[in-house]
């Protein structure tokens, strides 16, 4: 399976760019208590028959992108295993389609793509369904912020059975950053990147890009003019694509 990773922020008219990043910062504030670094700690659990196994871990969390995405990064030593589980999840919201969606990508090679919902008890409720070896996981994902602490669940279901608690804990405010970077991952990875990867090798460089686009819900056209930068990420698991640019509609700046 070929899966491939991608943020996309485009330019609009200036009317319909304002009304989207509005739309977009003002939605993306639930997240705020969010931010910020965090040292926690908890119990694990592979299987639904297996015993659950101690795990500590950290966590940062910030905004980038003007504020319009949340960047979440996660290390986790569980239990006996001398390598830790490190990930990065990227929360953002779509205001075309009035949702919020989580991207997350971990060492061990795994993509995820989810659909975000808060509850009226501002629980945030993610969830994703991928292969991994072989067997179909379904992951329901919980966090909550209750007395200054940040209650993280994960409900997992494998091909199709029974939900079990796979992941359960705290995180309390404090303790080092962390940056879950390419070379980090690419360092501590479980697995290798699947061959399927390798087809996108013609993409990887630094491209100049003119042209036009066209806005869908207006129907009006600008030039576009920018830089795009191509290069796996994360142990080479994903293809990380970087585009700045300008836009003949844009009043001032550009576009990321």
């Amino acid at each position: 399976i070929l899966t491939a990773l991608l943020f996309a922020l485009l330019a609009l008219p200036a009317t319909a760019q304002q009304t989207s990043y509005d739309t977009q910062t003002g939605q993306m504030s639930k997240f705020d208590a969010f931010t910020g670094n965090w040292a926690g700690r908890g119990t694990v659990q592979q299987k639904i028959d297996d015993e659950p196994e101690q795990w500590t871990g950290r966590m940062s969390a910030r905004k980038i992108l003007g504020d319009r995405v949340i960047e979440r990064d996660m290390t986790v030593q569980m239990g006996s295993n001398s390598m830790p589980w490190v990930g990065r999840t990227l929360y953002a919201f779509d205001a075309t389609h009035e949702g919020y969606l989580s991207h997350t990508v971990d060492n061990a090679g795994n993509v995820e793509i989810g659909d975000c919902y808060w509850t009226p008890d501002n629980a945030l409720i993610s969830s994703a369904t991928l292969e991994m070896n072989g067997k179909v996981i379904t992951d329901l994902e919980r966090i909550q912020m209750r007395g200054g602490k940040l209650h993280y669940t994960v409900q997992r279901s494998i091909n199709g059975g029974e939900f079990f608690t796979h992941f359960e804990g705290k995180f309390e405010r404090g303790g080092q950053a962390v940056q879950a970077t390419s070379a980090s991952m690419k360092k501590q990875q479980y697995r290798k990147p699947s061959a399927h990867m390798k087809k996108l090798q013609p993409l990887v460089g630094t491209w100049n890009i003119e042209g036009e686009m066209t806005d869908p819900a207006s129907g009006q056209t600008s030039t576009v003019s920018g830089v795009e930068t191509v290069e796996y990420g994360f142990g080479g698991h994903v293809l990380v694509t970087e585009l700045t640019g300008t836009s003949s509609t844009m009043d001032s700046g550009e576009y990321r």
